[in-house]
């Protein structure tokens, strides 16, 4: 069944995206190696992996913790 498609749109791996008191969040490693809590807003879902409609950008490496 094909549902939806979407072309040039940031996925990442759903584990990566968490969530506290209604909001989502990822945890992106800064060149310092210091990380930072960015605030993501999600689309739809392929998988193992989410679409990030805005929080973060392309060349952004988000930490996914095991």
């Amino acid at each position: 069944i094909y549902q939806e498609e979407r072309k040039g749109v940031l996925m990442i791996p759903q584990k990566a995206v968490k969530r506290e008191v209604g909001n989502k969040f990822v945890l992106v490693k800064m060149q310092n190696d210091s990380l930072q809590r960015k605030t993501v807003k999600t689309g739809i879902r392929s998988g193992r992996n989410i679409e990030i409609v805005s929080g973060l950008s392309e060349g952004d490496v988000v930490v996914i913790e095991k």
